[in-house]
């Protein structure tokens, strides 16, 4: 039986190297590399490769080179329905907004829900209104991390400094719990206070970056953007995770504005410190209510 629903994505994947020649290395096992060698030799393609790698060098920084790789994610097709929520929970109201109309949309972020989180989340609800248009703006946020070559620890610091800044508790204690989960629930809830010493230079640079943007935009100068530059971030990434930043920020807007509060379940499952943190925005929406 062969499978349904098959989708192809684009997957976070960075390499980090002591220096030039250890890329060089590592990028002649690969296939691509194999045929390059057979046509200029090994000791052409090593010198041509850690050349290259040359130029990127930041004193102090790893060396990093992100990886285009690409996966495949597909369910396997039952026999039976797949589960689906119960007809009151999919009709519950959420924030300021009616019920959301039945549709194949929606039952494709209810499902996600179910398997991901185990219960209906108030994000999904909302959005449930418009399901294509959040498939758009997630891909557009995947598209900018690949550009910006964020991983999951610099996304969380970023989102969680960027929503904390703007006042929005909903994606404050998602992304704090991730930060949490990546550094120290301590860690995190001084970061959605504001207090970045404890991150490292990079991480504390894009803390600052993020919680500014969400703050007071207008009051960028050139030098908050060159102490991007200074820690190895070249102005095509600056770009990107200011995207990125945006794209999270126009997201929380939505959510707040049309009265999406944070899930209990998702408050009842943070780690105290986090929880405590959170004290502006939205207070957590019961279940059932």
């Amino acid at each position: 039986m062969g499978f349904a629903d098959v989708r192809r994505v684009n997957i976070e994947f960075v390499f980090e190297f002591a220096d030039p020649d250890a890329y060089a290395r590592a990028l002649s096992a690969t296939g691509p590399a194999f045929e390059a060698i057979q046509s200029v030799g090994e000791d052409s393609f090593l010198e041509s490769a850690a050349s290259l790698a040359r130029e990127y060098v930041r004193d102090g920084l790893p060396l990093r080179a992100q990886i285009a790789l690409v996966g495949y994610l597909a369910s396997k097709p039952s026999p039976v329905a797949r589960s689906a929520p119960p007809p009151a929970e999919q009709d519950r109201t959420v924030g300021f907004l009616g019920t959301a109309a039945r549709s194949a949309g929606a039952q494709r972020l209810f499902e996600q829900d179910l398997s991901g989180e185990g219960y209906l989340t108030n994000v999904s609800r909302l959005w449930a209104h418009q399901p294509d248009a959040l498939e758009a703006l997630s891909a557009l946020m995947g598209e900018a991390t690949q550009a910006a070559s964020l991983t999951l620890a610099q996304r969380a610091v970023l989102v969680a400094a960027s929503a904390s800044g703007l006042g929005d508790s909903y994606c404050s204690m998602a992304w704090g719990k991730r930060l949490a989960d990546a550094t120290n629930p301590e860690i995190a809830a001084a970061v959605l206070g504001g207090d970045v010493e404890a991150l490292g230079p990079e991480e504390r640079a894009l803390a600052r970056w993020a919680r500014l943007m969400a703050t007071d935009p207008n009051a960028v100068v050139e030098e908050d953007v060159q102490s991007l530059r200074d820690l190895g971030f070249e102005d095509a990434q600056i770009l990107a995770l200011s995207i990125y930043v945006g794209l999270r920020l126009a997201f929380s807007t939505v959510n707040d504005a049309l009265g999406a509060a944070p899930d209990e379940q998702l408050a009842q499952s943070l780690p105290a410190a986090v929880r405590a943190a959170v004290r502006f925005g939205r207070s957590p929406d019961p279940p059932g209510r």
